[in-house]
């Protein structure tokens, strides 16, 4: 799991939506992050860019599971400017901003 560290959350007046930003350490290529760990119910969308400096060269995918669905995740893949997994022997922080309920 994730090393994980909560910015900022707050519930957005008049709907029923969450909205998180936090920190989020990816050890490897294919970490999952559920909705629960950003204390929502489920993930309805949610952005991830590498923390600078340190991190020129890598670029993150994310792939979100049944947006909307309860427990559902997002996982991340790292990857090198060479087109190849980041190593497991090193890790990354991503900024993350979540949008659920």
């Amino acid at each position: 799991m994730p090393e994980i560290q909560i910015v900022f959350s707050r519930k957005i007046p008049g709907k029923e939506l969450i909205e998180t930003w936090a920190r989020v350490r990816v050890k490897s290529s294919g970490d999952r992050v559920y909705s629960y760990h950003l204390g929502m119910k489920t993930i309805l969308d949610l952005v991830a860019t590498p923390e600078y400096p340190g991190t020129a060269g890598v670029f993150v995918t994310k792939y979100l599971e049944s947006p909307g669905q309860y427990d559902n995740y997002a996982s991340f893949w790292v990857w090198t400017d060479t087109a190849t997994h980041e190593s497991t022997e090193g890790s990354v922080w991503l900024n993350i901003h979540a949008i659920g309920q």
